[in-house]
């Protein structure tokens, strides 16, 4: 489950936000209703209303998503080997 972390940008560090293509892009999938299931079952950042009839999301909220994926791959592939390691014994 995703949890967004409190996004901390400084008034000389702002947050950029993306529409929705892009943000479909950025997690992998084409489908809007994919997305939307996404953020409903907690799997990805909710959007932001930036104005009425326009949403968008977190550029930091989606890196910081990427970089959960990453890190649960790789946490995933060092268990793998752990256990490979422990089985061989």
């Amino acid at each position: 489950m995703f949890a967004a972390r409190p996004h901390k940008a400084g008034a000389d560090q702002l947050d950029r936000f993306v529409n929705e293509p892009e943000a479909r892009a950025a997690a992998g999938v084409k489908s809007r209703s994919t997305l939307q299931s996404m953020i409903k079952d907690g799997l990805f950042p909710k959007p932001i209303r930036v104005s009425p009839g326009r949403i968008a999301w977190s550029e930091a909220e989606i890196a910081a998503w990427q970089q959960d994926r990453i890190q649960e791959r790789d946490n995933a592939i060092t268990n793998q080997s752990a256990h490979a390691v422990i089985s061989n014994d």
